[in-house]
């Protein structure tokens, strides 16, 4: 008397969950990761909670990078700039959504380094802090295909050249990676 009547072939082949998780994995995210990034980072329990799920598809990019004694620079054609620094415990990152104006000032690099030019010469020299992360120049730019893929917090980005994927989380600012 009163009680709904269910047609149980609309809902053939439908899977129920009594008690559905209370906690969703990246496997319950909306974007899947894709696989070039490889599954080495996915070991690091610490970065993969950081990250979230993944908030967008990943998009592919012609960069420009530089290698740094103690990291790289990534120049995207967007004019956006990435600063990464990793050592044995982490590393840190920057986000520079334009290059700031070229200061002329003159300094030298110690033998077998450079002093980065360009975009990234002016990063560098505008931010002491992203400078003195990075060090100097160990090479000069070099074209590169890289790609990154958004989370909710933070994102992957792998720099096809180097064969490094790296973790940047947003609110900490803190990188991982380097990872093959």
């Amino acid at each position: 008397g009163g009680a709904p009547v269910i047609d149980p072939a609309r809902y053939e082949g439908t899977l129920v969950a009594d008690n559905p998780p209370a906690t969703f994995g990246v496997v319950s995210c909306r974007f899947p990761i894709d696989t070039l990034f490889g599954t080495a980072w996915i070991a690091n329990t610490t970065a993969v909670d950081a990250l979230g799920c993944p908030s967008e598809p990943p998009a592919p990019f012609s960069g420009t990078l530089q290698s740094f004694e103690r990291g790289v620079m990534i120049f995207l054609p967007t004019a956006e700039i990435f600063a990464i620094t990793i050592d044995a415990t982490g590393g840190q990152w920057w986000y520079i959504p334009q290059a700031p104006p070229d200061q002329s000032w003159d300094v030298s690099a110690p033998a077998g380094l450079f002093v980065p030019t360009q975009g990234f010469g002016a990063v560098w020299k505008a931010d002491e802090t992203i400078r003195l992360a990075l060090g100097y120049a160990t090479g000069g730019e070099a074209g590169s295909s890289v790609t990154i893929q958004p989370f909710d917090n933070g994102r992957l980005i792998r720099i096809d050249s180097l064969a490094r994927t790296f973790v940047l989380v947003n609110d900490t600012s803190v990188a991982f990676g380097g990872y093959e």
